[in-house]
């Protein structure tokens, strides 16, 4: 018995010294499944075997020799499913003579093809790897010996998984310290750089060094082209500068790595052959090529070139494709700083040649950008704004010193209400000798390109020059009404005597002319008296004696004063005051006839035919008067600018009717001194309706 046993343990260390050679010659697990199995089943004299390796809590079928190859596309079998599922559960093996009465996972084993069989759990270290089945297609059973060897060759194999796995783990970890120590090498060094050049030839050294190759430059697609960078490492400036590549050329192995987007060895290169690189590179024998690729864009290709023939393998090239993807997404950032760079001089040189004062602030609300003119105007240099806080220096204020908005600082302002802002009645700046400069101003929020505000910007100018001219013409305006005032008026009352009969000899044909004269000096007395109104109103010296004013009384006297005029022209002249006899209003009582004066006039002189309405509406704190008319109408564009001074409505119906500009004007800046307001409602041929509120006598 001991001779028979000693030829077993023989046999067995045999038979495992056979699957550890298998193991030791298997590059990889995939390539150890087959060569494996069919040992395997040679050693235990079956017809078929299966193994399924433990991941995720699942059975995952890896190899079937004897099977029907459909078996591989089976679902994985859970822990405690079917007879391995079982095995695993309880790292047990178990034995099955006759199959028909077994539970099976397996479809394709449960069609009863074979009789017996023997499942073993795959251990190493009292840890589950998978299980291991063999099958015959008789019945037999199966020796204590048979299940020694078997578990022990199922052990064994375990063994070689995990040996497999954790070299090969090892060796990707190794992988990646290399490539992290080399990355870490490039992005140390780029990181004292700004200069494209000196990141070329850089990262060029760096690679050369890592292959032990004696060259190495980059190919960087441009406008349909492929051209070289200088500097490379060990190739001349010269040569680099020569290398212009058709993008077209589909013959060039250079163009089908840029396209392809996967890198190739030329380990026997040379030069007399046509479709490697059209370049005469010197003493090489050896090329490696792969692709700058930056979020699936080809930036272009590196080259490292060598002296030594077959000096790459395909470890390197799987490392230079992973260190050129790495070195894309360096160059394509420094490529991207570089625009940056040249977009932020030029937005500089533009800021420093506008004529506008301009700042910017962050969302810190520190200054970061000052332009000449801005700097010229406070007296500010940029050196001592940049970082400091906005609002400190060039201060936004009023003309009695109180702050514009809460900071005193429009960029600030926009920055915090997130909208754009602008400013032009009584602003100015405080600058360093703490003058004031009157300026108008626009501010608006800064976005960054996912529409984030990151700060606030604001244009300025100084518009003491303008104020200066605007007053000069308002003076101009106002010496020359007071000088016309009072010959106009003499000639209006030598027109008035003529007319009247005063002076005799004067026949009927010549008192139609005085009659023209009358009303074209009546125009000019207008004129005048307008020019003198915006002037006082202007210069703050128009007068409003404010009472308890009986508005009831002012519209009936401005409606009989119109009555004839809207007649003249069959212009029906409703007064709707709904039996209402005495509203009081406070305000001045001149200046209150004088606008409804001038609104009823305009809508009778832009009424071709139809009806002019005045109605009055009560509410709590005001009343509102409404004129409607149903004459020309007003666009929306002409409606904007309706309360400018000398701005007149255009419209061929009414081209022949008179008109300063300045009535409407004048009438809105009487109600805003009276604590009024004015607006209008419009529709273009189909009539206006204007509406003036005055406060309510309390």
């Amino acid at each position: 018995m001991d001779q028979e046993h000693k030829l077993e343990e023989k046999l067995k260390i045999e038979n495992l010294y056979k699957i550890s050679q298998i193991a030791a010659r298997s590059a990889g697990l995939d390539d150890l499944w087959d060569p494996l199995f069919t040992e395997i089943l040679k050693i235990m004299r079956v017809d078929a075997g299966t193994l399924l390796i433990l991941e995720d809590r699942r059975l995952i079928r890896k190899v079937a020799v004897g099977l029907d190859p459909e078996i591989m596309k089976e679902k994985p079998i859970e822990i405690g499913e079917g007879i391995s599922g079982r095995v695993a559960e309880t790292k047990k093996l178990i034995v099955h003579k006759d199959l028909s009465k077994a539970q099976i996972a397996s479809k394709i084993v449960g069609r009863r093809d074979f009789h017996s069989l023997i499942t073993v759990p795959m251990m190493t270290r009292n840890q589950l790897v998978g299980v291991m089945s063999i099958f015959t297609k008789k019945e037999r059973n199966f020796s204590d010996q048979d299940l020694s060897l078997f578990s022990t060759i199922a052990n064994q194999a375990a063994m070689a998984i995990v040996s497999i796995e954790n070299t090969k783990l090892i060796e990707e970890n190794l992988i990646q310290i290399r490539q992290l120590t080399a990355l870490n090498e490039i992005a140390k060094t780029v990181s004292h750089f700004t200069n494209f050049s000196e990141i070329h030839y850089t990262i060029s050294g760096i690679i050369a060094g890592l292959f032990g190759a004696e060259k190495c430059f980059f190919i960087l697609e441009e406008s349909g082209q492929l051209k070289a960078k200088n500097p490379g490492f060990g190739i001349a400036d010269d040569v680099l500068e020569n290398i212009k590549i058709d993008i077209h050329n589909d013959s060039l192995l250079i163009n089908k790595v840029f396209f392809g987007g996967q890198g190739v060895i030329e380990s026997n290169y040379q030069q007399e052959r046509e479709g490697i690189i059209p370049i005469d590179t010197g003493q090489i024998h050896s090329l490696m090529l792969a692709p700058l690729r930056f979020k699936s864009q080809s930036l272009g290709v590196v080259i490292v070139a060598s002296s030594k023939v077959g000096n790459f393998g395909e470890q390197n090239l799987s490392f230079l494709n992973t260190l050129g993807s790495q070195v894309a997404s360096i160059l394509s950032l420094a490529r991207a700083y570089q625009v940056i760079e040249e977009s932020k001089k030029q937005n500089e040189a533009i800021l420093e040649s506008i004529a506008e004062a301009v700042y910017a602030v962050n969302k810190e609300g520190k200054y970061i950008l000052v332009n000449k003119t801005a700097q010229l105007l406070t007296g500010f240099d940029q050196s001592e704004l940049i970082k400091k806080k906005a609002g400190s220096f060039i201060r936004f204020v009023t003309k009695d010193l109180k702050p514009i908005g809460k900071t005193s600082c429009p960029a600030l302002e926009a920055f915090y209400g997130k909208k754009v802002l602008s400013g032009k009645d009584d602003i100015f700046i405080q600058t360093r000798t703490k003058q004031l400069v009157p300026v108008v101003y626009n501010a608006a929020p800064i976005l960054n390109p996912e529409n984030q505000i990151i700060g606030g910007i604001v244009a300025f100018s100084d518009i003491s020059r303008e104020l200066e001219v605007e007053r000069m013409k308002k003076e101009l305006i106002s010496i020359a009404s007071h000088e016309l005032k009072a010959p106009v008026t003499a000639m209006q009352g030598y027109l008035e005597m003529l007319i009247s009969g005063d002076i005799p000899k004067v026949d009927g044909e010549a008192k139609t002319t005085l009659h023209d004269l009358l009303t074209i000096n009546k125009r000019l007395i207008d004129l005048v008296e307008d020019l003198l109104n915006v002037s006082r109103i202007e210069q703050g010296r128009m007068k409003f004696d404010i009472k308890k004013v009986n508005i009831i009384s002012i519209i009936q006297a401005v409606h009989k004063e119109y009555m004839n005029t809207a007649k003249q022209k069959s212009i029906e002249l409703i007064v709707d005051l709904d039996n209402k006899k005495d509203i009081f209003i406070q305000a001045d009582e001149a200046r209150t006839h004088e606008i409804i004066s001038n609104l009823l006039s305009n809508a009778v002189k832009y009424t071709p035919k139809g009806n002019v309405v005045l109605k009055l509406t009560e509410e709590p704190q005001k009343v509102v008067v409404e004129i409607s008319d149903t004459g020309v109408g007003m666009d929306k564009e002409q409606q904007s600018h309706l309360f400018e001074k000398f701005y007149r409505a255009k419209n061929q119906e009414v081209e022949d009717v008179g008109g300063t500009g300045l009535g409407l004007y004048i009438t809105k800046q009487m109600i805003n001194n009276m604590k009024g307001e004015i607006w209008v409602e419009s529709e273009l041929g189909k009539g206006s309706k204007f509406y003036f509120s005055l406060p309510r006598f309390k």
